[in-house]
């Protein structure tokens, strides 16, 4: 497979697509109306929990695999020893999926 063509755009839709699934899903108070790159995603100024985050990263990895047939697994040891979490904003989160994808 060419998952060296996955770009970044195509990414960014998947998260919006999953973290959108999960706030209504799990009928979280959150409003993303301006979805930037410093958008915290996890962390103390975040609306997600920690059940928000696993639904977050299962649907990613799943859609992912749907989309562009990789299997990633982003809850990793690589991920959580990173010194900044690849879960904590947007872009980073965009950035480490994008990663995984080309890296399978």
């Amino acid at each position: 497979r060419a998952f060296m063509e996955v770009n970044k755009q195509q990414v960014e839709s998947i998260l919006k697509s999953v973290i959108s699934s999960v706030i209504e899903d799990l009928n979280l108070d959150i409003k993303i109306t301006n979805w930037h790159s410093k958008l915290v995603i996890y962390g103390r100024d975040s609306g997600f929990d920690s059940i928000a985050l696993v639904n977050i990263i299962v649907g990613i990895e799943g859609l992912v695999n749907e989309q562009f047939g990789a299997s990633i697994t982003l809850a990793s040891e690589k991920a959580f020893s990173k010194q900044m979490s690849p879960f904590s904003t947007f872009g980073r989160l965009v950035n480490f999926v994008h990663s995984e994808i080309i890296a399978e």
